[in-house]
């Protein structure tokens, strides 16, 4: 409390003291504050708890808390300021007081650096929002997560609303689409020019629905194309689910709020909560094909996940044309 108040924080926290004889705490309990900060003692952390977030050693010594587990869930992308004093705080801590705890233990060192990388990610991540088409300074070098958000499920009868695309640097670029601009042939200017650019890798989640979408209301999709749906089928076959909630949960230790998954996206004022759902929807992809990539390696199935994904386009031309419920493959 002394160090929240020192910083002067403007947003709702909640701290939670892990009672002695408990190792897990159910955080649906929390709500949706932006930040959570959870306490833990440390003899009481069990194995998934440490693999999954940060164990960090204090230094006091007159109390019975010798060590604490640090948990920073941004529910919404959280002002400039805010991002890098959590950053530098867990930083410091880990690298001044917990880091030369384990310099003798590897296992501990390594999930340390590699939670490290993962809090940077939660940290910085953060949206922008524009309107029917995206500013010409935005780059997007060798792979961009691109997803949509429509009115329903229905290729030919719900509408395009929202395009998401990221860089995989925590920075999700949301593209909001107006009714006006589709029925302008000239709108979209520099989204062509990003799904026609040749030298990009398009990274989806379920692509068959995003790219028909897609090349139905703005234009084809041209380059290599991953979806992390189908490389996780091919891969994962020992009865894991495949949804983006289900990927992030086994491969990143994240937990996605998917509240807004059927929420009304032809609205002109989206409110904070839809933008941060669409903004999930993208920037986790490039964490997970790397974790995908690896499976597939191991299981010696990224020739056979490669012809999947460069067949999307003519299943999506099959989808666009009227054959979305028709398997012609079949008897």
């Amino acid at each position: 409390s002394f160090l929240l108040f020192s910083y002067k924080i403007p947003h709702k926290l909640i701290v939670v003291s892990a009672p002695k004889n408990s190792s897990s705490i159910d955080l649906t309990l929390l709500g949706s504050h932006e930040i959570i900060l959870i306490f833990f003692f440390d003899e009481y952390l069990n194995d998934f708890f440490f693999k999954t977030f940060f164990l960090v050693k204090t230094s006091t010594s007159n109390s019975s808390l010798r060590s604490m587990l640090i948990i920073v869930l941004p529910r919404k992308p959280l002002p400039p300021k805010i991002k890098i004093f959590l950053f530098f705080f867990a930083f410091k801590i880990l690298t001044f007081n917990y880091l030369p705890l384990c310099a003798n233990n590897s296992y501990k060192l390594i999930y340390s650096l590699k939670l490290l990388k993962l809090l940077k990610q939660f940290i910085y991540m953060s949206y922008y929002l524009y309107k029917d088409d995206i500013p010409s300074e935005v780059e997007f070098k060798d792979i961009v997560a691109i997803d949509t958000e429509t009115m329903g499920l229905n290729l030919h009868r719900d509408r395009l609303c929202l395009i998401q695309l990221s860089n995989g640097d925590g920075n999700a670029h949301l593209v909001q689409i107006s009714t006006e601009a589709l029925a302008n042939q000239n709108s979209f200017i520099n989204l062509r020019k990003i799904f026609k650019n040749t030298n990009l890798t398009k990274l989806f989640h379920f692509a068959r629905f995003d790219i028909a979408v897609i090349e139905k209301n703005i234009c084809s999709i041209d380059g290599p194309i991953y979806c992390t749906k189908i490389a996780s089928k091919l891969s994962r076959t020992f009865g894991a689910k495949h949804g983006l909630a289900d990927l992030c949960r086994d491969l990143l230790g994240i937990e996605l709020d998917k509240f807004n998954q059927t929420s009304d996206w032809g609205t002109e004022n989206l409110n904070d909560s839809q933008l941060s759902y669409a903004a999930s929807d993208v920037l986790y992809l490039h964490m997970l094909k790397k974790e995908l990539d690896i499976i597939l390696k191991r299981e010696k199935r990224e020739k056979l996940a490669l012809e999947c994904f460069n067949f999307l386009k003519i299943r999506c031309k099959l989808d666009i044309v009227g054959f979305d419920n028709l398997d012609i493959f079949s008897h």
